[in-house]
């Protein structure tokens, strides 16, 4: 079933649970009005179906809405530590663009496709300007010292409250392998509610920003123009 799909039902759950909730509290309304004993079972079953309402419903929207907008300004976001001189750098994929657009003069990237045998190959600009590969090796590593990493997900630091909320965060950095030194990164927070909350919060997402990414960029560049100038 796709998002949609899920999101007619969690809204229809929400409505059925919020009309048995109403119903009940009205009999309790009516049973304190009117000096009668409060059937305990009936606060019992408002009480769960409260605590339901709130895990279920509001939750993805208080997180989308409020938390991670906040944990994006506050923490969020483009962080730039150092910058240097950097003919190019080693990437998770290849990006045309680093050569052609930003005038680094090779990218290094990863590459399976030789049997499912992983490769690493060093694209240049040739002398004509078209892109060319430069280099294949085989090997555990990249040569080059600077390494683009994208969409790293780590374990957000949570205390109190937040412990209890669907929340991660994901980066991207530039990392010197020589000073193991981290010199610029995205922080991204993101919501990790599984299945009918997951779709809320995507709706919900769809219309509300985030935190920032070189997609949201309103200049458009990626991390490593920050970080890496080329010469």
């Amino acid at each position: 079933m796709d998002a949609a799909g899920l999101i007619y039902i969690y809204y229809t759950a929400i409505i059925l649970l919020g009309l048995v909730f109403v119903s009940l509290l009205l009999i309790i309304f009516y049973q304190y009005g009117n000096n009668k004993i409060i059937n305990k079972k009936i606060v019992g079953i408002v009480i769960v179906l409260f605590a339901i309402n709130l895990a279920v419903f509001w939750e993805p929207i208080v997180t989308t809405l409020i938390i991670i907008p906040s944990m994006c300004k506050d923490s969020g976001g483009l962080h730039v530590y150092k910058s240097v001189k950097a003919e190019g750098f080693f990437n998770n994929v290849f990006a045309g663009e680093y050569l052609t657009k930003y005038g680094y003069s090779f990218t290094e990237y990863v590459d399976y496709s030789h049997y499912r045998k992983r490769k690493f190959i060093k694209k240049i600009i040739g002398s004509s300007g078209d892109i060319m590969i430069g280099e294949v090796w085989d090997g555990q590593s990249p040569q080059s010292r600077y390494h683009y990493i994208t969409r790293q997900r780590v374990q957000t630091k949570k205390t109190g409250a937040m412990k209890y909320l669907n929340i991660r965060e994901e980066k991207d950095y530039i990392l010197d392998t020589q000073s193991i030194e981290i010199m610029g990164e995205i922080i991204r927070y993101y919501y990790s509610g599984s299945e009918i909350r997951y779709a809320m919060h995507r709706m919900l997402a769809e219309k509300e920003r985030t935190c920032w990414s070189s997609e949201r960029d309103p200049k458009g560049k990626p991390l490593p123009i920050y970080v890496l100038k080329p010469s």
